[in-house]
């Protein structure tokens, strides 16, 4: 195979995060806005607290990491002439698409608690990473083991 699917998607994801940017900027967005609410969908994450509720924690995490649903909000926002609802979305997709470069993807076991290779691929595959996105991915696999060993309690 000449190009490896996974390092397409990555690709892919940059490209979409690079667009997501410059459209960003041409909505004149804030910096702290952008900082604020970057991380919002991740909030999905504690889903995964409450014991027995696996399968919903997935679908609500799935459902706030698909590129449709912001999409969809982009349209109603540019049919309503909201510009503050259209950075919302862009930062939205933003994000959707920094997890998906940095190897994020759906929770496709719906019905079990995740563990950090589930949710993390950054564990094994981090050292094919750039070190700047390294040190977010250690961070971020810290406040996902954090998580899932709170959950477990």
């Amino acid at each position: 195979m000449l190009i490896r699917p996974d390092l397409l998607l990555r690709l892919e994801a940059l490209l979409v995060l690079l667009i997501a940017l410059i459209c960003y900027s041409g909505l004149h967005g804030s910096s702290l806005l952008f900082l604020v609410l970057f991380l919002v969908p991740d909030v999905s994450l504690l889903g995964y607290l409450a014991e027995g509720h696996g399968r919903f924690a997935a679908t609500f995490y799935n459902a706030l990491h698909c590129y449709a649903v912001p999409l969809g909000v982009a349209l109603i926002a540019f049919r309503l002439h909201s510009v503050v609802t259209g950075r919302i979305t862009v930062i939205w997709v933003a994000h959707i698409a920094l997890d998906r470069f940095i190897g994020f993807g759906f929770e496709v076991r719906a019905g079990s608690q995740p563990d950090a290779h589930a949710i993390s691929p950054l564990l094994s595959a981090s050292m094919n990473l750039p070190s700047p996105i390294r040190a977010v991915g250690s961070v971020w696999d810290q406040a996902v083991r954090l998580c899932i060993s709170v959950g477990r309690e």
